[in-house]
Parts: C-alpha cells; structure tokens; sequence
C-alpha cells in the first residue's frame, strides 16, 4: 500500500516538502512501480522501483551524483534512461583523451577496421608514439606511409621469429639508403660483420663478412631461371687448389667458336666471346668481344674434319684482344691457305 501526504503550512527551504508518496513496503521487483499515470486505462507515465520515469515523449535521463569534467556519458543498462560516468575526455578543442594510462582502441577481439588521419597538404596526419620519438605518416595523398622521429631501430618485443610479410601478401621491394659513401646495408647475425650492401648508385650488391652462401636445403638450387639468367660469373682470379668440386675463374673457357671458311671470308657459325672473324690467305682472325688480361692465356684450334693433305692449325699470334691461327704443310713447314669449306674449332682459357 502507498501512502499520500500533503502537508501544507510548509516554510520553504531546502529540505522542504509539499507532497510525499511513500509505501509501507519496499518494492524489489523489476517490473513494481511507484507510480501510474494512465489515460482511459492507457499508462502515459510511470515511475519505476528507483524513481526512474518512464511514458511516451519522455526524453529525460537520469545521471550519476557527480562525474568527471569533460568524461564522455555512457549508457548505463539497456532502458536508455540511465547515463554513467567514463574514463574517455573529449577536451574543448575536440581532442579524445584516455583518463587512465596503458587504455586501449578497440581489442583483439573487436578490433577498428582503420583509423582515418588528417590528409593535410603539408605532411599528412600523424600517428605517434612514446612521447613522439617515433612517428607515423602519411603522405598528403594518402599512398605511403612514413616512419619518423627519433627512433633508431625496429626491433621486436619478443625473441620469437617475426616476419615482415607473409607468406600470402608480401612486400614487393625494400628501399634501402643509397648514400654516397657505401650504400644501404642490410646487416645478419646482430651486427655488420656480415652484409649485403648497395652500391652508392644502387646498381650492384655486395656480401661481405660471408665466407661462403649456402643453401637452406640439399635440394638443387639454382643461380638464375629459365627466364632470366645472369650474364657473366666473376670469380677469383687465383689458382684453384687441388680440392675436389671447386670451381674457379681459371677453369673456366673464356672463347670458344665454330668457324666456316668460305672464298676470302669466315662464317661465325656458333660462339662464346667472339665479335668476328676474318682470313687472310693462311691466316684466320678471331676477334673476342671481352678482352684477355694479357697475352699469356692459352689457345687451340683444330680442323673438324682431319686434313688428308696432312696440314695442321697453329696459333701463331695470342693478342689481348685477338688471336691469328695460321694454317701450315706438315711436308715442308710453311703456311699454306685455308680453303674452302674448311671448318674450324677454336678453345681459348685465360684471364680477363
């Protein structure tokens, strides 16, 4: 039961009363009302249990005893009725700021799809971090994004394997400083001692601290594709040793060519380093596209099919950038020339 008191004769002041509804039980349930207001048996307004009003039109809501200067309300419950204090600021000059530290954006659970920075014209927006040393941002038009301030170094929270990349979206290209002393590098094994370095004009890249590259695996690996395959292959000039399975600049064939003698003229049929071929009565001239370091490399030449006139093929002139193969009589020792259809095998090994 409720119970209604008017009092009349009251002096106002600040605990003054006119009207007071009260019950002789207190009310617990969700659903009890302290008040009904209805029209025709249609309820127009109500108060809840807690004095909360309810009824059609009305917008008012219901706040904490006190909250924090510039916090962001909250609801509080699903009646709409009821705001809560928060520890988000939203300052006078639109700034959102956290009331607590270590607060965050989102979850790992419900995590923003992206976060939207000013596309200033000057340098974009900016996203930073630790004070500012280190900065985040975007260009005016948006594309690339920056990383500045006065950081120094990425380095991962954790000793685990990080990747940049995976195996499904991977970064096409990394830009590394072309600076004018050496380069760019890109440092292994948590130092420089090992290396790959662009060259100042970032045409080549050079290993260094490596005594050898080895593949990840016994499979076969290969230098190059069927697509796209490397010109020339730079070794040490130095003398092999006499281990097995090693390969150096000295055993490797540096001319070869498969020439065809014609009336005053030689055909290049097929070759390795050679720009052209000429013949001089007995004496045939190779010309090689990249030169000899001197005069000292080793050349042969053959006929492919035995002369039956018993004459011979000699070298008889080993220049840095040519060689004459003279045609010679077993029977008598002098030059004889070379004739038609003849076809000859040249081999030259040496330094370049």
């Amino acid at each position: 039961m409720a119970a209604i008191k008017q009092i009349s004769g009251v002096v106002d002041g600040a605990s003054a009363i006119a009207h007071e509804l009260d019950t002789t039980t207190a009310l617990a349930n969700p659903t009890a009302k302290l008040l009904s207001v209805k029209n025709a048996g249609v309820e127009k307004f109500s108060l809840d249990k807690d004095g909360v009003p309810s009824g059609t039109g009305l917008g008012n809501v219901v706040g904490p005893a006190s909250s924090t200067d510039n916090a962001i309300a909250r609801f509080d419950t699903t009646t709409g009725k009821l705001l809560q204090n928060s520890s988000v600021l939203l300052d006078d000059s639109g700034n959102i700021i956290p009331n607590v530290s270590g607060a965050e954006l989102g979850s790992t659970a419900s995590p923003f799809e992206a976060l939207n920075v000013n596309n200033g014209v000057t340098d974009g927006g900016t996203i930073k971090f630790d004070g500012g040393n280190l900065t985040l941002k975007a260009n005016a038009a948006g594309t690339d994004l920056e990383v500045g301030g006065t950081a120094t170094l990425f380095v991962p929270e954790t000793n685990a394997t990080i990747e940049i990349g995976s195996t499904t979206k991977n970064f096409k290209r990394i830009f590394l400083d072309n600076g004018a002393t050496d380069g760019g590098a890109v440092n292994f094994d948590g130092g420089t001692s090992r290396f790959l370095k662009s060259s100042a004009d970032g045409l080549a890249l050079a290993a260094g601290g490596f005594t050898s590259i080895i593949p990840n695996t016994d499979a076969v690996t290969s230098l190059g594709n069927s697509t796209n395959q490397f010109t020339r292959l730079f070794l040490d000039a130095a003398s092999p040793s006499a281990a097995s399975n090693v390969l150096s600049a000295a055993q490797i064939v540096k001319g070869w060519a498969k020439l065809t003698v014609g009336v005053g003229t030689v055909t290049v049929t097929d070759h390795y380093n050679v720009v052209s071929a000429s013949v001089i009565t007995s004496v045939v001239n190779v010309v090689w596209d990249v030169d000899f370091a001197n005069t000292d490399y080793v050349c042969i030449a053959v006929h492919l099919v035995v002369d039956s006139n018993r004459r011979y093929l000699h070298p008889t002139a080993t220049n840095v950038g040519s060689t004459d193969i003279t045609k010679y009589d077993t029977s008598n020792g002098s030059a004889s020339s070379h004739a038609t259809g003849d076809v000859i095998l040249v081999l030259a090994i040496g330094d370049q």
